[in-house]
């Protein structure tokens, strides 16, 4: 029978399950991690060093004069900017128990090679971001509002274990799309941590729409 989502213990087995055997290739670098102090709060833990450029829309005042900007206007090819225009960013990405929504999330934070963490609008500029992930959203100072409705795409707020500052993508739909998957999928002999991994491998589907997940 399809799990519509995962319980905090399914969660952590999946993800223990997934950190362990590196299956898909993609998953290959990323790491189990516990609470220092506490069991169960656990997540999953990835780093990233990726380029981002320094001038043009990665300006904070750009941010503040145009709260509302359209961000598809602003794009530009990190290719085709000169190598001394770009700084080097390292990005944290986590995969987390969201106690707020009941269900897995993607959690990240940035920082230039000097410490200091991006805006928003840097943030849009990085490569972890599929190139129409993000298209015709609207970019404010503290959230990545969707065109089509009155959710955000990304916003803020402390990683649930490690209590740091941190961006999130709104997983509020994401149960519901990968439920979708795993019903047509679903196996009656798989056992209960084979399926709560085969959510996870769903889940990580759904979220390489927007993000790139690849090595």
């Amino acid at each position: 029978m399809a799990t519509l989502t995962l319980t905090r213990p399914q969660f952590d087995r999946a993800c223990q399950a997934l950190a362990r055997n590196h299956t898909p290739s993609y998953l290959k670098s990323w790491s189990w991690k516990e609470h220092s102090t506490y069991p169960g709060l656990g997540y999953l833990s990835r780093t990233l060093t990726l380029p981002c450029p320094a001038d043009g829309l990665a300006e904070q005042d750009a941010v503040d004069e145009e709260p509302h900007g359209d961000l598809a206007d602003s794009e530009e090819d990190a290719a085709s900017i000169p190598p001394e225009s770009v700084r080097l960013t390292t990005v944290q990405l986590y995969v987390v128990w969201s106690p707020s929504f009941q269900v897995p999330a993607l959690y990240f934070s940035a920082h230039h090679d000097n410490g200091t963490p991006l805006n928003l609008a840097e943030i849009c500029r990085l490569s972890l971001f599929r190139q129409h992930a993000l298209s015709g959203e609207q970019v404010a100072s503290f959230a990545l509002q969707d065109r089509a409705s009155s959710m955000a795409l990304l916003s803020q707020g402390d990683h649930p274990t490690l209590g740091t500052p941190c961006w999130y993508i709104h997983p509020c739909n994401t149960s519901a799309v990968v439920g979708e998957i795993m019903a047509e999928v679903d196996d009656a002999s798989w056992t209960d941590e084979e399926r709560g991994v085969r959510w996870m491998e769903a889940w990580f589907m759904v979220e390489a729409n927007m993000i790139c997940l690849e090595e």
